[in-house]
């Protein structure tokens, strides 16, 4: 009876020995990485960001099929650093409307939700989805505004010649697109991280181009995208504030017939190093572009692309030209810049020119790297810079080189030593057995 009882008590302590174990387990719960490139570990400025979070941050990833397993790590990772963090994986293929209400255009791309704020990634990585997560939590609204008044095209614009798929990348990324009638505000709002201009087809009174001014004279960031055919008045003030002299004629790139476009769609694939395309390479379209030449001045600037050396400046386009061809003393031959980055390096403004307007309307903004060079514009204008730079682990897939006498050594061990012993055995046991 006592060995009964004794085995009962045991039994019961067992039971509450593996409870309390499961429960320190359940609320202490720990992981160890002990990858040697620490592929499970978040970067220490990823931890800081981390522990600051206060609020419920929701984040929603589109992965392709095969991509699956590397989003739901690197998500574990950060719910486990971040119980606030909840996050959900998504097949947009099967939940079209979801992807369709937070914008997704590709597999891969996630997005970072906090209240009724929310910024798209588009490059699925340690870093983007740290920035993500600092830009969700910022207070205030991060303001673009879009010059109107004068023919350029509407925010709520869906038609091809509006630019509602820029607006919307631009939301994406947690900014606020918003109208810009200079007549009724007569100066650009102080939240204004910067300004956008995009083809106008009208002239503007005086009034608003003080204003214009006033703003890139006291720091403001300005784009401005005109065309061959903008108004003379647009033209003569770009000069006179940036030093850029807009052509009136329309560049022909021969070259871009390999590309599936007319010679009238100029097409650039090689970008010079600059601090707005550092690392750009994606082939971008310009319809109908003109040519710009930057005047000696104060200011400074740099030459972001240009159509090559085959290409020219048609002086006489017209609307029923089917067949243009180079004319010496009036054409101007290329290569022919099309964007400048000016800066004024006194008052800090600085302002990107374009001579084209075509390649940031809905019909060309989805066409190759079109997109991604309009955002990168922006971004670069609204000072949207890495607000957390994490670096790339390097080596993840080192290769491991087996020295030659450890080769040597295996191939001997696996052909003549292993086989040996054991056939050294193998007739000892028989010579053994036989004597018995």
């Amino acid at each position: 009876m006592t060995e009964k009882r004794t085995l009962i008590i045991n039994f019961i302590l067992l039971v509450c020995i593996l409870v309390a174990i499961n429960y320190i387990v359940d609320k202490h719960y720990h992981r160890w990485d002990l990858t040697m490139w620490r592929e499970n570990t978040l970067d220490e400025k990823t931890l800081e960001v981390l522990r600051q979070v206060k609020d419920k941050i929701e984040i929603y990833a589109f992965p392709a099929r095969d991509d699956v397993d590397r989003f739901k790590t690197l998500l574990d990772t950060y719910k486990y650093y971040c119980p606030k963090i909840v996050y959900s994986i998504i097949d947009a293929s099967k939940q079209p409307l979801e992807a369709k209400k937070y914008g997704i255009d590709f597999y891969g791309q996630a997005v970072v939700v906090q209240g009724d704020r929310q910024v798209k990634v588009d490059y699925f990585d340690e870093e983007n989805i740290t920035n993500a997560i600092i830009k969700v939590q910022m207070i205030g609204e991060r303001v673009v505004y879009f010059v109107t008044g004068h023919g350029e095209p509407s925010l709520d614009d869906a038609s091809d010649q509006g630019i509602t798929a820029l607006r919307d990348a631009l939301k994406g990324k947690g900014f606020t697109p918003k109208a810009l009638n200079l007549l009724s505000t007569t100066k650009v709002p102080p939240d204004a991280l910067c300004v956008i201009l995009i083809g106008p087809q009208r002239e503007p009174l005086g009034v608003e181009l003080n204003a214009l001014t006033e703003y890139f004279r006291s720091g403001g960031r300005i784009l401005v995208a005109l065309e061959y055919d903008s108004p003379k008045i647009w033209k003569t003030w770009c000069l006179e504030n940036f030093e850029v002299f807009v052509h009136d004629g329309v560049i022909i790139d021969p070259l871009a017939k390999a590309f599936g476009a007319n010679a009238l769609t100029p097409v650039i694939v090689n970008y010079p190093y600059t601090k707005v395309l550092s690392d750009f390479n994606l082939a971008t379209f310009f319809p109908l572009a003109t040519a710009l030449s930057k005047e000696k001045g104060r200011l400074s600037e740099d030459k972001l692309f240009e159509a090559g050396a085959s290409s020219w400046l048609e002086m006489d386009i017209k609307p029923d030209t089917t067949v243009v061809e180079f004319d010496e003393g009036k054409d101007i031959k290329g290569p022919l810049t099309l964007a400048y980055l000016v800066r004024d390096t006194q008052r800090e403004g600085e302002a990107i020119v374009i001579g084209d307007s075509d390649f940031l309307r809905n019909a060309n903004f989805r066409i190759s790297g079109n997109g991604d060079l309009a955002q990168r514009f922006t971004f670069y204008l609204a000072k949207e810079i890495k607000l957390v730079d994490i670096p790339i682990m390097k080596g993840k897939y080192t290769a491991f080189m087996i020295p030659s006498w450890l080769g040597n050594l295996s191939l001997w061990l696996s052909l003549v030593i292993v086989p040996g012993v054991l056939f050294l055995l193998g007739g000892m046991a028989w010579i053994i057995r036989r004597r018995l």
